[in-house]
């Protein structure tokens, strides 16, 4: 079949894919080849482009770098956001790091913190467990928002076994995630 003019102009996600990942693949050795601070002169200006491309860290976690060092990769790759996993940010606080330090990096690198990866399990659980899920899904927006990430995941994590599932008990304790978002000022995504 003929390709019309439009059809060539239109990008595969095959062929975005692709380019995306080489593009990662280029920054990420151009870092360790080349490593130095991201400033925000580096940054390109942004593009009218609707979408805002955000860098999942999951994506390069075989590089073993820190989050600081991803959030630099971020910014020389053009991302302007990025969603980092929540165990990154406390392995950057439990080695003595400070979460200002970050907020400010990111920042001074043009890079939003639009998601926080985690998975408090938020929904398992008798009453007494579901109160400590609870306080770790709060100390996780918490430490959240001292980055300014805008949204933290929250997916039914361990809900596995769904035979005599609850669903008004469910959409009562998603409404306790979705008050602690508002206290916190991050937003929970189910």
């Amino acid at each position: 079949m003929a390709s019309t003019s439009s059809d060539s102009n239109r990008l595969s996600r095959r062929t975005l894919l692709g380019s995306a990942t080489a593009t990662a693949l280029a920054a990420t050795a151009a870092a360790h080849l080349a490593p130095s601070a991201a400033h925000a002169a580096d940054v390109a200006a942004p593009s009218k482009d609707p979408f805002t491309y955000c860098l999942n860290t999951s994506t390069i976690r075989g590089q073993k770098l820190t989050l600081p060092q991803e959030i630099d990769l971020a910014a020389k790759a053009g991302y302007t956001a990025m969603e980092p996993w929540l165990r990154e940010i406390e392995d950057f606080v439990k080695a003595g790091g400070d979460t200002k330090d970050l907020k400010k990096r990111c920042a001074d690198s043009g890079i939003a913190v639009v998601d926080i990866i985690g998975f408090a399990p938020w929904l398992m659980g008798d009453d007494e467990a579901n109160k400590k899920n609870m306080e770790t899904m709060k100390r996780d927006m918490d430490l959240s928002a001292q980055i300014g990430a805008q949204h933290i995941a929250a997916p039914p994590a361990g809900a596995f076994k769904l035979e005599n599932f609850d669903l008004k008990m469910a959409g009562r304790r998603y409404r306790q995630v979705l008050e602690l978002g508002e206290q916190s000022g991050v937003m929970p995504m189910l």
